[in-house]
């Protein structure tokens, strides 16, 4: 369903003409087929202009044969969740309770942050993830057999955690950081997560259909998280959620709830004060040479208004607040540009699974589109392109190399060339096969190849290694069952001639 608001989708003041500017019809268009090519089940899409919904279309089923998506289906959000937590402990700071300065240490005492390396961490660092705190810590709320699942005790771990720097030294994005501001808002507030975060946040800002609860989303029709198999087959596959992972990743809201929130932060009244607000759009540290991090939020120039991002350093080009999320199952984007009045909504439950920049390609294409420009031309790893077919070709080369041997060293009357060329092909399979799962994989995933978090992430990439390395241990196996036989007659023979 595609609501036309306005025939015309934009002016925005100062960007161009606006009979350059791109009309709904055709940035439908090009969301259609941007979801075919992507393979989204389900997608929401809403864009502001002057704070005023002037695009809206949503696309596809909550699940297969079920209800088609509406600006009222819940979402997992994954990391946009962070800016819910990061107005929260805003608003708490507002209120007195906090300070940007507080420490850790002081403030999760019976967590054991006194005693923790991040002791003196401050919340400035937790929302800026430049507490030291390391990108593996984070990962934990992904895993499918976590050891805790509760904010707190997740928080305990946390804290005990080994640091990658000193508090405030560089930016490191980690889900543990927001973790641990989850269990500051439990202890500051005396209420669960899910309790302060409606009466802090989603109370005042109005948004009805916005929670933690994933049972009560689910009741409320939370659209079921599908994933590629093989980049073939597209189906409902299960992911971790755990509760430890709301403040962070696992928040559910709608397009509606959301297109309020930016309507908010382009300038509607609400009610959470706009200097509140103001705090959590203040940058609070560097996270690259292009973008800054505010509370939950990346800070950038709006560079989509030259063609093909040119001159993206230009002082003069207006700001924009940006922030993508993914769970295995999902993805969501958000931004907004108060002096544009523009605003932007993607949903779709979708896991990107070997592609991780597929969400990206999309929204800064989207952007593009939006304001009239040319969009930079898109690049794809071609190891990503050809991830497919590696991981349905290498465990069926593994296998019929595995064949190949059986039946060479079966025959006697082999030659010796029929012996040792299976031989040798298989034994360079099989390196190729060591090294794609024990370096290539780790270096892309940046996961060890036995830590779990990715196994659910990539689910058909842990299949076909998973095979693969079941293959190479077979074919060594093999290989030394041969040796041995071989060698049995020859030293056989030895003991007859020395008699």
């Amino acid at each position: 369903m595609v609501a036309i608001v306005t025939a015309s989708l934009l002016p925005i003041p100062g960007v161009a003409d606006s009979a350059n500017h791109e009309t709904v019809s055709s940035l439908d268009s090009f969301v259609r087929q941007q979801r075919t090519d992507l393979g989204l089940p389900g997608l929401d899409v809403v864009v502001l202009s002057q704070g005023s919904v002037k695009f809206e279309g949503t696309y596809g089923n909550v699940y297969s044969g079920g209800p088609g998506v509406t600006l009222k289906t819940p979402f997992v959000l994954g990391s946009t969740s962070k800016q819910f937590t990061a107005l929260a402990i805003q608003q708490l700071i507002s209120q007195r309770h906090l300070a940007l300065s507080d420490p850790v240490g002081a403030l999760l005492l019976e967590l054991g942050g006194a005693k923790s390396p991040f002791s003196t961490v401050t919340l400035a660092q937790l929302l800026s993830h430049t507490s030291g705190i390391s990108e593996h810590a984070g990962r934990e709320e992904f895993n499918p057999w976590p050891a805790v699942t509760s904010i707190q005790d997740e928080s305990r771990r946390v804290l005990q955690s080994p640091p990658t720097a000193a508090p405030g030294e560089h930016f490191e994005y980690s889900n543990a950081n927001y973790t641990l501001l989850g269990a500051i808002i439990e202890k500051v507030t005396g209420r669960p997560f899910e309790d302060a975060l409606q009466v802090l946040v989603l109370g005042p800002l109005g948004l009805t259909s916005t929670t933690s609860d994933l049972e009560l989303a689910r009741s409320n029709g939370l659209a079921a998280g599908y994933y590629t198999w093989f980049g073939i087959v597209r189906v409902v596959t299960p992911g971790a959620m755990w509760p430890m992972g709301a403040p962070s990743a696992f928040i559910t809201s709608t397009a509606s709830d959301l297109t309020r929130l930016l309507q908010v932060h382009l300038g509607e009244p609400s009610g959470i004060a706009a200097a509140t607000l103001a705090n959590a759009r203040a940058p609070l540290t560097r996270a690259n040479q292009y973008s800054q991090y505010a509370s939950g939020w990346f800070v950038r120039p709006f560079w989509e208004l030259h063609d093909n991002n040119e001159n993206s350093t230009d002082a003069s080009l207006p700001t924009l607040w940006e922030h993508t999320g993914n769970t295995e199952r999902s993805m969501s984007y958000l931004a907004f540009a108060p002096s544009l009045g523009l605003g932007v909504v993607v949903l779709s439950n979708y896991g990107l699974g070997t592609d991780q920049d597929k969400l990206s390609r999309f929204t800064e294409a989207l952007l593009h589109k939006i304001v009239g420009t040319l969009d930079t031309p898109a690049t794809v790893d071609p190891l990503v392109t050809a991830a497919p077919v590696i991981m349905i070709g290498l465990p069926i080369l593994q296998l019929m190399m595995l064949a190949w041997l059986i039946f060479a060293t079966s025959r006697p009357r082999h030659s010796r060339t029929g012996r040792w060329l299976p031989l040798l092909v298989g034994t360079l399979v099989t390196s190729g096969t060591v090294y794609f799962a024990l370096f290539v994989v780790p270096n892309r995933t940046r996961a060890p190849i036995f830590d779990p978090t990715w196994w659910n992430a990539t689910p058909d990439l842990a299949v076909s290694v998973g095979i693969s390395l079941l293959a190479v241990l077979s074919w060594v196996a093999l290989i030394a069952v041969w040796l041995i036989r071989r060698r049995t007659p020859l030293m056989e023979q030895k003991r007859s001639y020395d008699t």
